[in-house]
């Protein structure tokens, strides 16, 4: 299974319409000019892609990078979640 990072990627990508080059683990959603009804519909994407369970509101703000999203998504399928990333 492909990790939190790439499927976010792919997501960005296929149903954002979002450059592959414009994504680094660096860049933020506000970046990416990405709203907090479009970080809502990553949220919904990743766990459907990954059978994680990730609360909507607490997986990532404008301010939060591509890795530290991520970074939490592969936490929670570990068991060690804790909320969002700032």
């Amino acid at each position: 299974m492909a990790n939190a990072y790439e499927q976010l990627h792919e997501v960005l990508v296929t149903k954002f319409n979002v450059s592959s080059d414009d994504l680094q683990p660096e860049t933020t959603f506000e970046a990416l000019d990405l709203d907090s009804l479009a970080i809502v519909e990553v949220a919904v994407s990743l766990q459907e892609r990954l059978g994680v369970p990730i609360e909507e509101e607490e997986f990532a703000t404008p301010e939060t990078t591509l890795r530290q999203a991520a970074d939490q998504v592969d936490a929670k399928a570990n068991g060690t979640g804790e909320g969002a990333v700032t």
